[in-house]
């Protein structure tokens, strides 16, 4: 287990106690998890879209855990992450950047699951508004109505 730091910043309501600096503790196996899961509803959900889009999921998984290790107490990037093609590193970035989103959502706002908007949207389950000016989350929590 390592620590990792959040900065939260913009809650308001119900979440607003979530903002300013925290740490929070994850193994690489929680990343590893989240890697896998975020973007989806449920277990269920993840299998779904089949055996090809599942093992895409746990190679792209696998691929950007292994950039992360623990340095003292941190949780951080080898510096191998920094050895590739900028376009290797965003990729890895968007990816490990998503994982920890979820890791956060479940732990400091109790919420365990969060779908890609754009999937959402897809699927004709959300419709979003013609003004396009404004800015769009990149995952949303699903609940029940």
């Amino acid at each position: 287990m390592a620590e990792f730091e959040v900065n939260a910043r913009g809650f308001v309501g119900t979440y607003a106690g979530t903002n300013g600096k925290s740490l929070e503790i994850a193994s690489k196996h929680d990343v590893l998890r989240a890697l896998i899961t975020v973007g989806y509803r449920d277990l269920i959900n993840l299998s779904s879209d089949g055996w090809r889009v599942l093992t895409n999921r746990l190679f792209t998984a696998i691929a950007n855990s292994i950039f992360i290790s623990r340095r003292n107490r941190l949780l951080s990037v080898r510096r191998s992450y920094y050895n590739r093609d900028s376009s290797e590193i965003a990729g890895s970035t968007y990816w490990l950047g998503m994982a920890f989103t979820k890791l956060i959502a479940e732990r400091k706002l109790q919420i365990p699951w969060l779908i890609h908007l754009d999937r959402l949207v897809m699927d004709g389950v959300v419709q979003l508004a013609p003004d396009r000016d404004h800015v769009v989350p990149n995952l949303v929590e699903i609940w029940q109505v």
